[in-house]
């Protein structure tokens, strides 16, 4: 059997989480080298796929549907 591990790029901290109606918004800390990040782009998070919601200097938002 084999399995793509993916590379790991970055790492970062859990900065906060608001539960929301049927979802969760996570704000995770932003790794300083990504200097080109923006709106709308997607990050392997654990293996899920999130989409960029908003973002600043030191963190990136994102919201996870129930089924992520």
């Amino acid at each position: 059997m084999m399995m793509f591990s993916g590379i790991v790029e970055a790492t970062g901290k859990l900065l906060s989480w608001k539960n929301l109606d049927r979802a969760v918004q996570v704000q995770i800390s932003k790794p300083i080298f990504f200097d080109d990040l923006k709106t709308g782009d997607s990050i392997a998070i654990n293996g899920a796929c999130l989409t960029v919601e908003t973002f600043d200097q030191e963190s990136m938002s994102f919201t996870l549907a129930m089924e992520t």
